[in-house]
């Protein structure tokens, strides 16, 4: 199969080279009269520049104005089925504008233009994209971006064929996010406005709860796992090994978002499980833009800044967007916060989550398994004993409030995006380039340094005359804290060509992408160090019986600074094309197809300090890690209209898609996955049924498959063999021989709209079931016979059972429940534009299958928060260039 793949991809890229180098000579289609064609038009009335771009998105053409001459013009709402050239000269009445042809479906709006439905038609991109349109107009452009589209303006994500429909109108249920909606929100980041989502529950990564991997960002739908969600930046997919960090990219640069909420895998291969968070980077910047922002608590001690800007340019062809952006935060520590000072909870109603193993200054064993630490009601800092009859029976109170001191971590942040078009031959050989770059440098402070020792009777600081085994936390006045330095690097750029012939579009792209993470962990204690420290002679020993009482020449040498490097790099040549396949009474049955080769390199690379040296937090690993792989993949689509947009009476279409998708791995074989969908519209597509279902998979990393095994003794745990506690040989590390996680998805929804009265409603029903999860079986479930993965076996003669417990496949999770959504638009003569919408999902059914064993998530948090409710309100307000929201967050049912 492979040599089938490759034969596939090569024949493509060689077409697609060939239709490039060919364009120069094709002909030009004479199209006038694809102005006449009669379209069913649905546009509110609103200002004249977003009504253009609704247009554009109805009838398929490509719109050419300068929005200055646009400004502060309004268009009358226009319903029902006409020609497209009769639909423009309503919007534009009133107006002084005209309207001319300039090229195929491409049509030029400005002052003085006179209509002219006999002009030749060139091919068009069928984009919407700002441009001057004619010599005589005014060549000022406001220095930003293309204009907001309104609230529920969006192009689908989930196909890569061309569509007309509306966000909330197509087969698969999308939602659009634009910028000026996130402008409108209190975020610093796309993340914070993408967690406050409905569809969005469960454990997703930030800065704040991510302190082994420099402050990922992630972002989980339906709460079944981020590693599930895939994540596209201007459709192409943003990753590597790792969950992918959308804190990486620019906030200034980000366009809007579509998260489409459903399986997606035939269309955008591993990963789209639960759905597809596509970012769009902003792309038709004029000018010269700087932005600004800060922001701070109202205890002072956590100021944000950030400064940006966006700059773009069109000339002779070219075309060139980009932003730069520049942040910089205060971090919050435990301390400053009542809640997380102490992790006792009870002054809350919660709980005590102290620990009672970790005491402050320390917790001594002696041999007849009894506790003692210094009276710390009549010692403090820097005081000691050698009286037995000083140390009591440690308390709970002295514990500790956990790991990290740093709630929030400091981060200084650059980042930036491109985007650049130049036009070879018109619209139908286009080269481009375009990527994003982010440096993020963190700091995570931990607890001060901790350690365990086997101190002996000799130890001058020993009063109890005997070994013992001390467990001891230094003091702020002996080690400073435990702290990481992170400095973290993503950079994506793709270069590529694409166009139109005739009704064709095509694109070849080579994308690579790289991320590296280097740490250093500095004042973690050295095992070796502290264990030879207590076992020093004379006054210059170690005290781990006093109350942080060491001086500089006992504490000298304990600590060590360690190092951690980590790379994932992806290269991804990737061809597609689409367009019409043959036509059928009923209309165009398109299609779209492509192939693509991506090969990923993964890289683990501890310093001679982490390989060699026991410490207390980094450990010991002796490993250094590389892992690489290569995926072919072949797709296809189909899109069938098994009803003419023309038939009369209540049904106003219905279709009928399609796609399937193939994909071999170089390290453990290959995926087949499938999706279909349906679409029917109803009186004058008011009315819009829809019904999806799709397979989607998750291919296990390279990590998982080549991951060393290390095989060790646990105690503690139960072997019902023995009726007891029984001490058990444990391998853990990867597994080559897993297979890839399936998953099947369904949805079916409604739309209704009531296009004069700007309301929209909708609901849609979901469910996902997921099977072969990834994941290490638990110990102590294998010892019971109730896990679904892993394996136990003894040994012949004693009986002590080893467990395989090697990452495996093993187990089902299945989720369903309820989105359901509103939108309401009402204009005013004086008081300007407000708008609401509501989004609320409804968790019906959320649960995890391990052999015997059900988890219920609505009734437990192992895989973090998941609330039976989650709903957002909005409401927004604009007039004469001021605008305001409001947004109401409501969770119901943890």
């Amino acid at each position: 199969m492979r040599s089938i793949v490759s034969t596939t991809l090569r024949s493509l890229f060689i077409a697609t080279t060939v239709l490039s180098a060919a364009v120069a000579t094709a002909p030009i289609a004479l199209a006038a009269n694809q102005l006449d064609e009669n379209v069913s038009f649905h546009i509110q009335a609103q200002s004249l520049e977003n009504a253009l771009f609704e247009f554009s998105k109805q009838s398929d053409c490509q719109i050419l104005f300068s929005s200055e001459s646009l400004l502060d013009k309004q268009a009358p709402a226009i319903s029902g089925k006409m020609q497209i050239k009769q639909a423009l000269s309503l919007l534009l009445s009133g107006t002084e504008l005209g309207f001319r042809l300039v090229g195929n479906r491409t049509i030029s709006v400005g002052v003085g233009v006179g209509a002219d439905a006999s002009t030749d038609m060139s091919a068009g991109n069928g984009k919407i994209r700002l441009a001057q349109a004619e010599a005589t107009q005014s060549t000022a452009q406001r220095p930003s971006e293309a204009p907001d589209r309104g609230i529920e303006e969006v192009v689908v994500t989930g196909s890569n064929i061309r569509m007309n429909a509306a966000a909330d109108m197509g087969a698969l249920p999308v939602q659009v996010i634009s910028a000026q909606k996130f402008q409108q929100t209190a975020g610093e980041s796309i993340a914070d406005l993408l967690r406050s989502q409905p569809i969005v529950s469960g454990f997703n990564t930030t800065p704040a709860n991510d302190e082994y991997n420099g402050g990922n960002t992630s972002i989980n739908l339906r709460g079944i796992g981020d590693q599930y969600t895939l994540v596209l930046v201007n459709g192409r997919r943003f990753g590597g090994e790792d969950v992918p960090d959308i804190g990486a990219i620019p906030t200034e640069a980000i366009e809007s978002v579509e998260i489409l909420k459903n399986g997606a895998s035939a269309i955008f291969g591993s990963d789209a499980v639960a759905g597809v968070v596509n970012i769009k980077l902003k792309n038709n910047i004029r000018g010269l833009e700087f932005v600004s922002s800060y922001g701070n608590t109202t205890d002072h001690d956590a100021s944000f800044r950030r400064a940006g800007m966006l700059f773009g340019t069109e000339l002779s062809g070219l075309r060139l967007s980009g932003s730069l952006s520049w942040q910089d935060r205060n971090g919050i520590e435990r301390q400053d916060r009542e809640i997380s000072a102490s992790r006792d909870f009870r002054r809350f109603g919660g709980i005590d989550r102290r620990s009672r193993t970790a005491l402050i200054p320390s917790r001594i064993r002696l041999p007849n398994n009894t506790f003692r630490s210094i009276d710390v009601s009549r010692f403090g800092p820097g005081q000691s004993s050698l009286n037995p009859a000083d140390f009591v029976t440690p308390s709970v109170d002295q514990g500790w409030s956990g790991n990290e001191i740093g709630t929030f971590p400091p981060y200084q942040r650059l980042s930036g995006h491109w985007l650049a078009e130049y036009d070879i031959v018109d619209q139908r050989l286009t080269v481009f380039s375009e990527g994003y770059y982010d440096r993020r440098d963190q700091r995570f402070k931990y607890v001060a340094p901790q350690i365990i020792v086997d101190v002996p009777a000799a130890n001058v600081y020993n009063p109890f005359g005997q070994d013992v085994s001390v467990y001891y936390q230094f003091g702020g006045n002996e080690l400073a804290p435990l702290y990481s330095d992170y400095d973290t690097r993503n950079l994506q750029g793709s270069f590529g060509v694409r166009g139109d012939l005739g009704e064709y579009r095509y694109e070849v792209a080579y994308t690579r992408y790289r991320k590296t993470v280097d740490s250093k962990n500095y004042n973690d204690v050295v095992y070796e160090s502290a264990q030879a420290a207590v076992e020093r002679p004379g006054a210059d020993a170690l005290n781990v019986f006093g109350y942080w009482a060491n001086s500089g020449a006992q504490l000298a040498g304990l600590t060590a600074v360690s190092g951690l490097h980590v790379g994932n790099e992806v290269t991804t040549l990737e061809g597609k094309v689409s367009g019409p396949l043959f036509r059928l009474p009923t209309g165009s049955v398109d299609f779209a197809a492509g192939a693509a080769h991506r090969k990923v390199d993964y890289s683990y690379v501890p310093d001679e300090t982490w390989r060699t040296v026991e410490t207390y937090w980094s450990g010991l690993n002796t490993e250094i890690k590389h892992g690489e792989r290569e995926i072919d993949s072949v797709y296809a689509e189909l899109r069938v209209p098994l009803l003419s947009p023309s038939s009369t009476g209540p049904i106003n279409a219905l279709e009928l898609g399609g796609a399937v998708r193939y994909e071999e791995y170089s390290d453990f074989g290959n995926a087949t996955v499938g999706q279909v969908n349906t679409r029917l519209a109803m009186f004058d597509e008011s009315l819009i049924l829809r019904a999806s279902f799709a397979e989607a998979f998750k291919a296990p990393s390279v990590d998982n498959l080549t991951a060393p095994q290390l095989t060790s003794q646990l105690n503690g745990l139960v072997d019902p063999f023995f009726g007891g506690v029984a001490p058990i040989y444990v391998v853990e590390g990867g597994n080559p021989g897993l297979k890839p996680e399936q998953a099947d998805t369904y949805n079916f929804g409604v739309v209704y709209s009531l296009r004069s009265a700007g309301l929209t409603l909708k609901a849609d029903y979901w469910r996902i079931d997921l099977t072969d999860l990834i994941d290490f079986p638990s110990v102590q479930s294998v010892l019971f016979g109730t896990s679904p993965n892993g394996s136990l076996t003894r040994d012949p003669i004693t009986n002590v059972a080893t467990v395989d417990s090697r990452i495996d496949n093993g187990g089902d999770r299945r989720v369903r429940g309820i989105d359901i959504g509103t939108s309401y638009t009402v204009r005013t003569d004086h008081a300007g534009q407000f708008a609401f919408d509501l989004n609320a999902t409804r968790i019906l059914e959320f649960k995890t299958i391990l052999g015997s064993v059900v988890d219920d998530h609505l009734t437990g948090t192992s895989l973090g928060v998941v609330p039976k409710w989650r709903s957002v309100l909005g409401a927004y307000w604009n007039k004469a260039g001021w605008e305001t929201a409001f947004f109401l967050h409501y969770s119901e049912g943890v």
